[in-house]
C-alpha cells in the first residue's frame, strides 16, 4: 500500500504449530506495506513457541517480548497485560508511533484464510472508521466480545451465569438465547459493514493515532479485554465496525461445535458452564 505503514501486532502462548502459517499471512501482508514492524508478546509457553518465534523473526522486522505470569489470573486478565505491553512499546518508540495502522490479530490458526486484498479493500473504503473487524464465512464465534445496539448490548457469558442460578435445568434454552443464536450475524444486517460498539474476531485493523489513546481492560477479570478497550475507542472517537468481507476463517472450530451443542444438550451446557465459572470472574 503506497505510502502506508503497519504495525502487526499479536499475544502468543503454546502456538508452535501455529506459528509458520502465521508468519505466511503476516509476509503477505507487510509485503504490500511501505514499511512495517511486528510485536509479539509471548507469555508462559511450556513449548517450543518462543524458539520458533525467534527463528522466524530473525529475517522480519520485528520484536518478541516475553512475559512471566501469575497463572492464577484469570485468561483475560494476563491478555490485557500482554496487550497492554505492545500499546507501550509502540507508544516509547517516536517512529512507530507515526506508523499508519495497527493489526491485532491471534496467532491459532483463526487467521489462516485471510488475505492482503480483504485487508485492503477494508482499509480504503469511504466509510470512516476508527477500527475494523474481521468476520468469519460461515459462524461469527467472537460472541463475548460483541456488542451491537439494539442486537446484543450484554456480556453473554455473565448473562448465562446469572440466569444459570435461576434455572439451572433449561441450560440448553440459555445457552442458544444468549450464545448461540447471534453466531449467525450475517443473516442479521444487510449492509457490508455493521456498526459495533465492540467486536474482534481473531483480528483487529486500528488506525495507530488512536488506538494508542486506549487500553486493554479486563475490569481484573470478569469481562473480556476487547470490550474495555473498544469502549474507550468508541467514547473518543466512534465509528467501529465489522466488515462482512474481511474474512478470516470459516468460524467452525471447537469453540463454536461446542456453542452448538450446549444449545442442544444440558449435558454439554453444564460443561460449559463450569468452563465459564473457572475462567471468567
Amino acid at each position: 500500500m503506497i505510502g502506508k505503514k503497519i504495525i502487526i501486532c499479536s499475544t502468543i502462548r503454546n502456538v508452535e504449530k501455529d506459528l509458520k502459517d502465521f508468519f505466511v499471512k503476516i509476509d503477505e501482508i507487510t509485503s504490500k506495506f511501505d514499511d512495517y514492524f511486528i510485536i509479539l508478546v509471548q507469555s508462559n509457553s511450556n513449548d517450543n513457541t518462543v524458539k520458533n518465534a525467534e527463528r522466524l523473526l530473525k529475517k522480519r522486522k520485528g520484536i518478541i517480548i516475553n512475559k512471566n505470569l501469575d497463572l492464577n489470573l484469570y485468561r483475560t486478565q494476563r491478555l490485557e497485560i500482554c496487550r497492554n505491553e505492545f500499546l507501550s512499546f509502540i507508544r516509547k518508540d517516536n517512529n512507530l508511533r507515526s506508523y499508519d495502522y495497527l493489526i491485532v490479530m491471534d496467532a491459532d490458526g483463526i487467521n489462516n484464510s485471510i488475505k492482503y486484498e480483504y485487508i485492503y479493500n477494508s482499509i480504503n473504503t469511504n466509510q470512516d472508521w476508527s477500527a475494523i473487524f474481521a468476520n468469519q464465512k460461515f459462524i461469527y464465534y467472537d460472541i463475548w466480545t460483541l456488542r451491537i445496539e439494539n442486537f446484543i448490548e450484554f456480556d453473554c457469558f455473565q448473562k448465562i451465569k446469572q440466569k444459570a442460578l435461576l434455572n439451572n435445568n433449561n441450560l440448553k434454552k440459555i445457552f442458544y438465547s444468549n450464545f448461540t443464536k447471534y453466531f449467525f450475524l450475517k443473516k442479521n444486517f444487510k449492509e457490508r459493514f455493521i456498526k459495533v460498539n465492540s467486536a474482534f474476531g481473531g483480528l483487529g485493523i486500528y488506525k495507530t493515532n488512536k488506538i494508542l489513546e486506549c487500553d486493554y481492560d479486563s475490569k481484573e477479570g470478569s469481562q473480556c479485554e476487547h470490550v474495555g478497550i473498544n469502549e474507550q475507542l468508541n467514547k473518543k472517537f466512534g465509528n467501529l465496525f465489522i466488515d462482512k468481507e474481511l474474512i478470516n476463517s470459516s468460524g467452525i472450530s471447537k469453540h463454536t461445535i461446542n456453542g452448538l451443542l450446549c444449545s442442544k444438550f444440558n449435558y454439554f451446557a453444564k460443561r460449559f458452564l463450569n468452563i465459564i465459572n473457572q475462567t471468567i470472574k
